[in-house]
């Protein structure tokens, strides 16, 4: 309970000088509701509300069936690699919240700009999300026992798989930037509606037969459904066949440097060989 009071005193903490800071550069700030302007700024809102939510319930849903089915050990394992993931997001978040403002003044007005931007996006997405995939697989298992106790090594081939999941998720993000660029976040909220009833659906499957492994596989199979639901607005939207070309860019390396590095790890040799 202390440590929770901590979130709301943070919080107000934070909305001051976020008024103070908005006052030193836009000048007074009165509070002032029109219900026209009001009502025309709730109908969007909404769909970004129920799309948040979604976004919160899909997160956790997978641990709390996890818990449910195969106990609170199960769980701590899946945590772990969730907060993991979570950590190596910070990046791809900020990354687009930098680019949106871009992309949202050149749809609709600058169309070589918008795909020009949203290109050097999605391939700075592949890449960063490529660089925490690696990190999880490789580098971050055998710092577990040091970083958080001899308890979490157990963790290890959780973490190696939710690596995926963490690709996966640095493209999703970049997914919904470019749907609400679009102005199609009903779309995107349909998406995630689908994306939630397939999570649930995979993990009373597998989690009872696969246990942790299966939890993270119904997680990765979800987002790629929810990808391939996302691709083909996403291109409606933005007709160029550049993305095609990037698409084959980014998936031969990608192929090529999954297949080396599994042939050296089955062949047993060193994991910094298969790193590298």
């Amino acid at each position: 309970a202390a440590s929770l009071a901590a979130l709301p005193l943070a919080a107000l903490g934070m909305m001051l000088a976020a008024v103070a800071i908005a006052r030193h550069f836009n000048g007074p700030i009165g509070l002032r509701l029109d219900p026209e302007i009001a009502t025309q700024m709730l109908r969007p809102a909404s769909a970004f509300a129920a799309s948040s939510i979604l976004i919160g319930l899909y997160a956790k849903i997978g641990l709390i069936l996890l818990a449910s089915l195969e106990g609170k050990a199960a769980a701590g394992i899946m945590a772990t690699g969730l907060k993991l993931v979570d950590l190596g997001m910070a990046p791809l978040v900020f990354l687009g919240i930098a680019v949106f403002p871009r992309l949202a003044s050149s749809f609709g007005t600058d169309k070589a700009d918008l795909i020009d931007i949203a290109q050097q996006y999605v391939r700075l997405t592949i890449m960063l999300g490529a660089m925490i995939c690696w990190g999880m697989v490789f580098v971050v298992p055998p710092l577990l026992p040091y970083l958080l106790g001899a308890d979490f090594a157990a963790a290890g081939p959780a973490v190696q798989l939710m690596g995926l999941a963490a690709l996966l998720t640095a493209l999703d993000n970049a997914a919904i930037r470019l749907l609400w660029v679009a102005n199609l976040q009903a779309v995107r909220l349909r998406i995630q509606a689908i994306g939630l009833v397939v999570n649930v659906m995979l993990n009373l499957i597998l989690i009872p037969f696969l246990g942790v492994t299966g939890a993270i596989i119904a997680a990765i199979l979800t987002l790629l459904v929810m990808l391939g639901l996302a691709i083909g607005p996403v291109m409606a939207s933005m007709r160029t066949d550049l993305w095609r070309r990037s698409g084959r860019a980014c998936v031969r390396p990608a192929r090529a440097t999954a297949l080396c590095g599994a042939g050296v790890s089955a062949a047993g040799l060193a994991p910094w060989l298969a790193a590298a």
